[in-house]
């Protein structure tokens, strides 16, 4: 038995190529004298060592021992040695300059954090879905605050209650991770989801997670709020205020209806109102000209039915629309009523 352990050592080893046993020696070395030999390579030569300590895997002890004996005889080694790309940002720190630290760490890493999240963000969100549905909800608090808000939400739509209202309030109160955290997170999307944003303060935290509710429906929303409501009244009430349904146009004030409803095609308009409440129905056709107002109440008494989800896509349109509008400072909401 021994002897096939010996022999599965000896093949790992001669499968590590050069660079990689090269790196594997200066990162047993430790820092101080890795940094005189490190000192000595030119900036190619660099960004191998550098881009080799990033996607090193562990390597046991007895492969180690004979990476040591075959290249450097006298060298004392530890346990085992486990490479990180935080390691090789320390491999290459104090060498050479920070900027061309930077520029060499950005090199060797583009492959990571950097598109990880945009890949996520372009998975069809039923895949992710289901790989996150599987998660701790801290954790899939941190991946939906990274991607985009209709992935966000379209995850969140297929949880059950439980678990989209318990990821719903970690993401209000989300803190920074680690770069260590945040390195072996992506990691793990990479291999195990891509292979086949984070905020900066409070109010951030709560644009993205109403950007992340504005996209469910309006039983979803009013479950999630409930939820973080009840842990987080002052950060439920502050989220609330970001928040627009296509229902809450009766809440605008009647200039805002005006101005919204003129960048509103009337076929969009008509959609959106089908199976509207009366009142959602009086407040938009009081946002349109008087002609307008006419045709759109003919189709809605004799045009034809429309689906839900048609129904539903035009209103969500619409409150998108509204959404855009007050980011670009040309209507409030809340204008004239208040809960």
């Amino acid at each position: 038995m021994a002897t096939d352990d010996s022999s599965s050592d000896l093949i790992r080893m001669q499968r590590l190529s050069g660079v990689e046993k090269a790196t594997i020696l200066l990162l047993a070395m430790g820092k101080p004298l890795a940094d005189r030999i490190v000192k000595k390579f030119d900036s190619e030569e660099l960004k191998r060592v550098a881009s080799s300590a990033s996607t090193l895997r562990t390597v046991e002890r007895p492969v180690l021992d004979r990476i040591v004996d075959d290249l450097v005889k006298q060298l004392e080694v530890g346990i085992g040695l486990v490479a990180t790309p935080g390691q090789a940002q320390e491999l290459i720190s104090g060498v050479v300059s920070d900027e061309d630290a930077a520029q060499i760490l950005e090199t060797v890493n583009g492959s990571s954090g950097k598109t990880v999240w945009p890949r996520l963000s372009r998975t069809p969100g039923g895949n992710v879905a289901k790989f996150l549905m599987q998660e701790n909800s801290q954790t899939v608090a941190y991946v939906l605050s990274m991607v985009a808000p209709d992935l966000a939400a379209s995850v969140v739509a297929q949880m059950p209650a439980r678990q989209r209202n318990s990821v719903m309030r970690r993401m209000l109160a989300l803190k920074p991770m680690t770069s260590e955290a945040e390195a072996l997170l992506e990691e793990v999307l990479a291999e195990n989801l891509l292979s086949g944003v984070r905020s900066d303060g409070d109010n951030n935290l709560q644009a993205k997670l109403a950007s992340v509710l504005n996209k469910l429906e309006r039983q979803q929303m009013d479950e999630a709020l409930k939820s973080i409501e009840a842990v987080n009244p002052k950060g439920a009430k502050l989220v609330r205020g970001l928040l627009f349904v296509f229902d809450d146009i009766v809440k605008l004030a009647p200039e805002a209806r005006a101005k919204l409803f003129d960048e509103v095609p009337s076929e969009v308009t008509i959609m959106a109102l089908k199976d509207a409440q009366p009142e959602v129905v009086e407040a938009a056709l009081g946002g349109v000209s008087s002609r307008a107002r006419r045709m759109i109440e003919q189709e809605l008494t004799g045009g034809a039915p429309a689906t839900r989800k048609d129904v539903q896509k035009a209103q969500r349109w619409i409150a998108d629309r509204v959404l855009d509008m007050a980011d670009r400072g040309l209507i409030e909401i809340g204008g004239s009523d208040e809960e």
